[in-house]
């Protein structure tokens, strides 16, 4: 939103839906050039985005997963030699984001003195920089940052760990798939169930189907 708000190559279309569209058109035309699937990036809109009221709502995001990352690939790269003010901060952002999950992707199971330390410096950037850009929103009415328990434990589990001497790449521990598989039970779950029963409901049916699979082995 930032982005399609400040930086030049929007500016000229008068509503936030064309720049979405141009902005989702650009992204994937870099995937194309870097050999990925232009596919993966859903069409960008302000209903998409969860954005009933600008000035009021926040921004829920279009997915989880690998499509997000590549996205957040394309912010970094597309912002790296912006001297806009209002986008340096989401530049920092996006690189530090980034550069996090490709020092984790090009290590082995166990990180080197110098992958750690650059991935435990480039997520407390990371970090910083997104409560930043919290504070800044939320003190100008335009709260498009918020505090979700995932940064929460990002911090504590992911950089703690890493700032404790932890050597162990935490990309080994989940993967996109883990992601993506509880977004989708998820998503199908709300259309039927009330939000305060919905992790206990979750349980009962996950129970329910172990039963009939261990009824099957009998």
């Amino acid at each position: 939103m930032e982005m399609v708000e400040n930086h030049s190559d929007y500016k000229h279309l008068p509503g936030y839906d064309d720049r979405l569209t141009l902005w989702t058109l650009k992204c994937r035309e870099w995937l194309k050039q870097r050999g990925e699937e232009p596919s993966l990036i859903e069409e960008q809109s302000l209903s998409k985005l969860g954005v009933a009221a600008l000035s009021t709502d926040f921004p829920k995001g279009p997915g989880k997963g690998y499509a997000v990352k590549l996205m957040t690939a394309f912010v970094a790269d597309s912002l790296k030699d912006t001297l806009d003010p209002v986008l340096q901060p989401c530049a920092t952002l996006a690189w530090s984001l980034t550069k996090f999950q490709s020092v984790l992707d090009d290590a082995d199971m166990w990180l080197s003195e110098t992958q750690a330390a650059q991935a435990l410096e480039a997520g407390m950037l990371y970090c910083q920089m997104y409560m930043h850009l919290a504070a800044t929103a939320l003190a100008t009415a335009r709260p498009r940052y918020y505090v979700r328990p995932k940064l929460h434990s990002f911090v504590c589990e992911t950089l703690g760990r890493l700032r404790g001497g932890s050597k162990l790449n935490p990309r080994f521990l989940s993967c996109w798939g883990d992601e993506d598989y509880v977004g989708k039970i998820c998503h199908r779950a709300k259309g039927s169930l009330h939000p305060t029963s919905l992790s206990k409901r979750l349980l009962q049916r996950s129970l329910l189907f172990l039963n009939s699979w261990l009824a099957l082995l009998s």
